[in-house]
């Protein structure tokens, strides 16, 4: 299984790092800042709490559960219109941004989404204010398939499968459910490496500097109760001096969000108890 969607923060290129500091074994696995879910599917626990705060994220998830088959028809019927052009483009946009305003989650909603994420700039989901998607096309006019059949089919075996609760929370809500012997993967928006340095509108809300330090605090009380974690973010000095007490071992990458070549590259810290 892979990520059905391109997310801003993808973790595919860490995923060999990652590996090395996950717990040979333990009990439930928690993720609340779900995104794509690459780690989720690399490392497919049987009982996991996996979480966002993006609804349209979260509803596309459970319609790849409940309604792959029905959701797959939806993606074919619009790639069935031919040639992807800036008219289809948008026509596509704002049907999708006119069930965000009328608060519709259904699978038909979740097949825009999708369909959206492979066709606009970079693959990147970005909000305005009102949380309204607002990425421009990619201005590839090619006809090729919105997404991969086997995957979608396998992702949803899987959340059928096992025991996965697929959630809309705030980090928050999910961070004081892990118990001694868990595993946590938190993977928030970065902090930013510059004034532009990393894109974290992944909702309508934001993630301050003061939202990494009450993150940390969790993190804090992560370790006192003896719960195995796995933090990744931006190597910075706010990053180093709130998780100074931890392991933090710096891994250079690759940033696929950034237009310009010469910002595609930045550290990458990830952090784990010991």
């Amino acid at each position: 299984m892979k990520p059905f969607v391109k997310w801003a923060g993808g973790k595919t290129q860490l995923l060999e790092d990652i590996r090395l500091v996950v717990p040979k074994e333990y009990n439930k696995y928690y993720e609340p800042f779900l995104g794509g879910g690459a780690v989720l599917f690399d490392l497919k626990p049987k009982h996991a709490v996996v979480s966002d705060a993006n609804p349209q994220l979260i509803n596309a998830y459970l319609a790849i559960r409940d309604n792959v088959y029905e959701l797959m028809d939806y993606i074919d019927s619009i790639d069935k219109k031919g040639e992807v052009t800036k008219e289809l483009y948008y026509s596509i946009r704002e049907k999708f941004n006119d069930h965000i305003r009328n608060g519709i989650t259904t699978t038909e909603t979740a097949a825009l989404l999708i369909w959206l994420n492979h066709h606009c700039f970079n693959g990147l989901y970005r909000t305005n204010r009102a949380g309204e998607f607002n990425t421009p096309w990619n201005r590839t006019t090619q006809i090729k398939g919105s997404y991969e059949r086997e995957n979608l089919i396998e992702i949803s075996n899987y959340f059928r499968d096992q025991d996965i609760e697929i959630i809309c929370e705030d980090y928050k809500s999910i961070m004081v459910l892990p118990q001694r012997g868990d595993f946590v993967f938190i993977d928030p928006p970065y902090d930013p490496v510059g004034k532009y340095g990393d894109f974290k509108r992944y909702t309508k809300n934001q993630f301050y500097e003061q939202d990494q330090i009450e993150l940390a605090q969790y993190i804090t009380n992560l370790r006192s109760m003896n719960v195995y974690f796995c933090l990744t973010n931006s190597n910075t000095d706010l990053i180093q001096e709130l998780y100074k007490e931890c392991k933090i071992n710096v891994i250079r990458t690759h940033r696929n969000i950034n237009s310009k070549g010469k910002g595609r590259f930045g550290e990458d810290a990830i952090i784990t108890a010991e």
